[in-house]
């Protein structure tokens, strides 16, 4: 009898042990459910900020390209050019603050060789078109600068968008067929 008493006791210790125990579980359950939930949703927002950052400095570059090559080729619009620049060192400036080591380490080449160019094509001499004059040096550095724009800038644009994209997890590996 003794034994039956014992076992019934136990039964109502581990029922009210786990009726007390149940609510503080749950609670501690919830809690770490709501940091979970937090991290992923700190994390996404992390993930949608770099996407934005990084389309927004990717478009940019390739708007400066072109808007130097527009001088090269037309005289370009000096309002256009100055406002494209300032657009690509905004976006530059916010991905430094952003971005990941190995994209702010392809977006260095990109910024470098694009305002080199800055530089080259605001040094270029203006006729009366607007155009840079066809003395032989002015037309040889015409040229020498829309091979640059054309190659090393271009392949710095476009080493940049692999490391975004693999920063963005959109990309597996540099140089897939994705990125050529």
């Amino acid at each position: 009898m003794l034994g039956a008493n014992v076992t019934t006791l136990v039964v109502a210790i581990v029922g009210i042990v786990g009726t007390l125990a149940s609510p503080l579980i749950a609670q501690r359950y919830a809690r770490q459910q709501r940091l979970e939930d937090r991290e992923e949703t700190r994390r996404m927002t992390s993930l949608l900020d770099r996407r934005q950052n990084y389309t927004a400095l990717h478009t940019a570059a390739w708007d400066f390209r072109r808007a130097l090559k527009n001088c090269l080729f037309d005289g370009g619009d000096p309002d256009e050019l100055e406002s494209v620049r300032q657009a690509f060192m905004t976006n530059y400036r916010n991905t430094q603050m952003i971005s990941a080591d190995p994209v702010l380490g392809a977006a260095v080449p990109v910024y470098d060789e694009l305002t080199g160019a800055y530089g080259r094509v605001k040094k270029l001499p203006l006729g009366a078109s607007g155009l840079a004059e066809s003395s032989s040096a002015a037309g040889g550095e015409r040229r020498a600068v829309q091979h640059t724009l054309n190659t090393t800038v271009e392949d710095a644009i476009r080493h940049m968008r692999t490391a975004m994209r693999l920063d963005l997890g959109v990309s597996a590996e540099p140089g897939s067929a994705s990125d050529q």
